[in-house]
């Protein structure tokens, strides 16, 4: 009897399920004389609702002053809900319900908006975020580096990203591969850029602009991208029978070194990848010197 009593019910509760009924929000547009309009995007507990049958709805006090399904845009491969709210006067409190029609649940959201005659919010690239819980609105870039290449230096600054890798490094054609805060994408101008899976010119400086989780900001980076050698300083200190000697290796082209004693440079060579060699030293401190680099070397008498 308890087994009938169970099925019966289970099929009560599926049959229940099935057949449920969209929410029946309707709008008397002729009781009002203004409207507002907004191009939006639906997100339910981290889900952005993808279902032409998804709906949003804003109310004051209760009445239904607006209501959209979702309409799918095929430019953007993205669906969006075109929403016209009415009223008689300005100032009015809206606040909203969403709709999941895969899910058949109704969620109210806690975000509220004011009224306002005439106002048009969001764009197809930048559509307003209808979303319970609310969206994250940061818009960084928090890493960044070249596929399969060694990273020498990353400097983040407010707006600015500059990335240092080896001098040989072929900057033509580069797969970056970046980090952004939580779920912001990234784009150059308006195309979409996917992490590792790009191919980017990086010759000159590069602007990659960053839209925000709930794509209320979108926040332009200029990356840049600096060759740096790979600087190995090698010493050899004096000893009873001969003067020290530094030796210094480079992957760089046509780099100058100076080797500098006491502020006065005393020697100056060239490399083009091979080593080079400052011999014939005495005992003290030496600077070796180039573009964007500097470091002190000691030779001291060895016994």
């Amino acid at each position: 009897m308890k087994s009938k009593l169970y099925i019966f019910g289970l099929l009560l509760f599926l049959s229940a399920y099935s057949w449920s009924q969209a929410p029946n929000w309707n709008v008397a547009e002729s009781n009002f004389e203004h409207s507002m309009s907004l191009v939006s995007f639906l997100n339910v507990n981290g889900k952005t609702l993808g279902n032409p049958n998804d709906m949003i709805a804003a109310f004051v006090n209760g009445e239904c002053r607006g209501v959209s399904k979702l309409t799918y845009v095929s430019a953007q491969g993205a669906y969006y809900a075109y929403l016209s709210i009415f009223s008689n006067s300005n100032g009015e409190t809206l606040n909203f319900k969403i709709y999941d029609s895969e899910a058949d649940t109704v969620t109210d959201l806690t975000q509220t908006m004011v009224f306002k005659i005439n106002q048009h919010t969001g764009d197809l690239f930048q559509p307003y975020s209808f979303a319970q819980p609310a969206l994250n609105k940061n818009a960084a870039i928090t890493d960044l580096n070249l596929m399969g290449i060694e990273k020498k230096d990353l400097i983040i600054g407010e707006n600015t990203v500059v990335l240092k890798v080896a001098s040989s490094t072929d900057l033509s054609a580069q797969n970056v591969v970046f980090q952004l805060s939580t779920n912001a994408d990234a784009f150059v101008g308006t195309t979409p850029v996917i992490s590792g899976s790009n191919s980017m010119n990086l010759t000159n400086d590069v602007t990659l602009s960053v839209r925000s989780e709930d794509r209320s900001v979108v926040k332009d980076w200029k990356v840049s991208v600096q060759k740096v050698s790979d600087i190995q300083i090698y010493k050899k200190d004096a000893v009873c029978y001969a003067p020290g000697a530094i030796k210094v290796t480079s992957s760089g082209t046509n780099e100058s070194f100076n080797l500098s004693l006491a502020g006065n440079v005393i020697q100056t060579k060239t490399s083009n990848g091979e080593s080079i060699i400052f011999e014939n030293l005495a005992t003290g401190t030496y600077t070796i010197s180039t573009s964007g680099f500097s470091k002190s070397v000691t030779i001291i008498q060895k016994q």
